[in-house]
């Protein structure tokens, strides 16, 4: 079982002294109303009433009105910071997460669907941030109100076992003055959710195209300013909901002075003395509170514990991208005696492969024969069932589908040489759209965009996958041509299904068919 130590650690690490400085926040308000409350309710009695002095009571209601109200709006913007404080450790969690997510091992990452990531890294955080600030702070309280509660019932009497009937107003006001208001925060936090909720499983889905260009930067640049537009939705509405609790507790705290003054007049002209007894009620019930909330309390901490442990240990699974053994020299990569697949058997089995540096290799084959899964293992997105996989110098490509961060085209090209960039995307007609998003684009446009990214990259290996489909045919001489341009003198492996008018360009051509990889006798030379 982890440490209370570590679940700090994860949650609070970097806001220690903010969180600390709302402890003592909420510690230092429920001590002062817990002492308070039966000391201003005996001073009402067995002072002002007890001497029979009109005056003495209105000025002890009036200024304890004055203090409570005063400690009632502390507690108010005691809250509001408690909010910005759980907004921030929200935020860096949420990033945390999502780049941890990002270093996932591949395997892992295939055995999910995007929504399941999602939901980890954040319906998860959201799920234990807000209790780990709002848990502490009611432990806190609970505490402090039981502690200062029950040294004053010691105080005050053993004997005393009465129960207290408190009046509590109607605040029909209040409610209606705030209830539309409360209903459009609450709308908006929901706009908001949505909206960040679609652009996370965007960056999510981006899983390959992040880790192969890395764009993580971009990607979480525009997933947090998601992640802010929601959180100041949602401190709005804890803003005005907090107001209104405020408010109705103030409402509340003068009606309840207000019987006290009442009984307090009541006391006067009767002659009884009941201020030791209604303090000791006020203390005794305060008390029982305490206890009630600790009992209620204590599942919840267990099954935030339980949260941050999963947390925990998706992170535990981050990884550095995966490195390779070199291949031998003169090699760009090599299969020996490789089996692997996506799925719970293997699509391919004894693969040997070994692609000399600067060459081109085709692989030819059915769809769903096992070509885009080859691929894959060259990008470094699926491992090895068995055997072995050499590879030398940089990798650029992309296996379908393909997606990217949901940003404008212009910053997803951002890092990249910008005189390729207006080359190739001027050649694909691309130029139009670079203030459109990726997921805005149409299949063909998607392709082009795919094709821009791969060749921009440096690398010593390029890997295509079905590099021309839903391309027209003047497209798509255009983009083979680009292919040969940008990776002249460096290694090429593309997968093709159609490949008749263009195999003369490659140096190997190999089949994929009853799940093996068949080479062809005699190598083409280039044409």
């Amino acid at each position: 079982m982890r440490s209370w130590k570590e679940d700090w650690t994860l949650v609070v690490a970097g806001q220690t002294r903010p969180y600390l400085l709302a402890l003592t926040w909420a510690g230092s308000i429920a001590f002062l109303m817990t002492a308070l409350n039966p000391l201003a309710t005996r001073l009402i009695f067995d002072v002002a009433v007890a001497r029979g002095r009109l005056d003495w009571l209105i000025g002890i209601a009036a200024v304890s009105l004055l203090v409570f109200s005063l400690l009632r709006w502390a507690d108010f913007q005691g809250g509001q910071y408690q909010q910005r404080l759980t907004n921030r450790l929200s935020a860096a969690l949420t990033r945390r997460m999502v780049d941890g997510y990002y270093r996932l091992p591949p395997v892992l990452v295939a055995q999910q669907g995007d929504g399941y990531f999602v939901a980890r890294t954040m319906t998860e955080v959201e799920q234990t941030v807000t209790p780990v600030v709002t848990t502490g702070m009611q432990l806190l309280r609970a505490l402090m109100t039981l502690v200062t509660a029950l040294v004053t019932v010691l105080l005050l009497s053993w004997q005393l076992t009465s129960v207290l009937l408190v009046i509590t107003p109607a605040l029909l006001l209040l409610a209606r003055h705030f209830a539309a208001r409360l209903h459009q925060d609450a709308h908006g936090v929901q706009e908001a959710t949505a909206a960040q909720q679609e652009i996370h499983a965007a960056a999510i889905g981006a899983y390959r195209t992040v880790r192969t260009f890395q764009l993580d930067g971009l990607a979480l640049h525009q997933l947090m300013r998601a992640v802010d537009r929601r959180l100041d939705a949602v401190y709005t509405l804890g803003y005005r909901s907090g107001k209104y609790s405020t408010l109705s507790r103030i409402t509340l705290s003068v009606a309840e002075l207000l019987v006290l003054v009442l009984g307090g007049y009541a006391v006067m002209t009767t002659s009884l003395t009941l201020g030791s007894l209604m303090a000791y009620m006020t203390a005794y019930w305060m008390a029982v509170g305490a206890v009630q909330s600790l009992i209620d309390l204590l599942p919840g901490v267990q099954v935030l514990r339980a949260n941050i442990a999963r947390l925990a240990g998706l992170l535990a699974q981050a990884t550095e991208a995966p490195s390779f053994p070199a291949a031998p020299r003169q090699v760009a990569i090599e299969w020996q005696g490789a089996a692997f697949g996506q799925g719970d058997t293997a699509t391919l089995t004894d693969v040997n492969l070994t692609v000399p540096t600067g060459s081109r290799v085709l692989i030819q084959g059915a769809n769903g024969a096992g070509k885009s899964t080859l691929a894959l293992t060259a990008l470094g997105l699926l491992p090895l069932r068995d055997g072995t996989l050499s590879r030398s110098g940089e990798v650029s490509g992309l296996v379908e589908p393909v997606v990217f961060p949901a940003l404008p085209l212009r910053e997803l090209l951002s890092g990249h040489d910008p005189r390729a960039a207006q080359e190739l995307t001027e050649a694909f007609g691309l130029t139009a759209l670079l203030d459109a998003r990726y997921d805005e684009l149409s299949l063909g446009q998607r392709k082009k965009f795919a094709l821009t990214m791969t060749l921009l990259k440096p690398a010593d290996l390029y890997v295509f996958d079905e590099p021309l489909a839903n391309l027209d045919d003047p497209t798509q001489l255009t983009a083979f041509q680009l292919m040969l341009k940008y990776t002249g003198g460096k290694t090429m492996l593309s997968i093709m299904h159609d490949a008749a008018s263009v195999t003369g360009y490659f140096d190997l051509v190999a089949d994929v068919r009853a799940g093996r990889l068949h080479l062809n006798d005699t190598p083409l030379q280039v044409a």
